[in-house]
């Protein structure tokens, strides 16, 4: 495998980490949305921001720490990610 193609691997494994926690970001949001009742839409609109932040920043983070793994482990760690499920 050439170092392009790992580029490439890991670039598209980095966004799917990030859709991954975004996705499930978003599904707890709609879990979530009764008791957010009482908030007004600007409230909840800055939750939903902050919540997608933080997925973001996680995302982030998982990715940072795979990216110091060799290669060969590297690729199963983030593998892993692409076939997670949301509950």
């Amino acid at each position: 495998m050439t170092k392009e193609t790992v580029r490439s691997n890991d670039v598209s494994c980095n966004h799917n980490v990030r859709e991954r926690m975004q996705e499930i970001a978003r599904a707890e949001i709609q879990r979530q949305r009764r008791k957010m009742d009482s908030l007004t839409p600007e409230q909840v609109s800055a939750v939903e921001a902050l919540l997608m932040a933080t997925a973001n920043e996680i995302a982030g983070r998982i990715t940072e720490r795979i990216h110091k793994y060799p290669e060969e482990i590297r690729s199963k760690y983030l593998n892993v990610w692409t076939n997670v499920q949301t509950a």
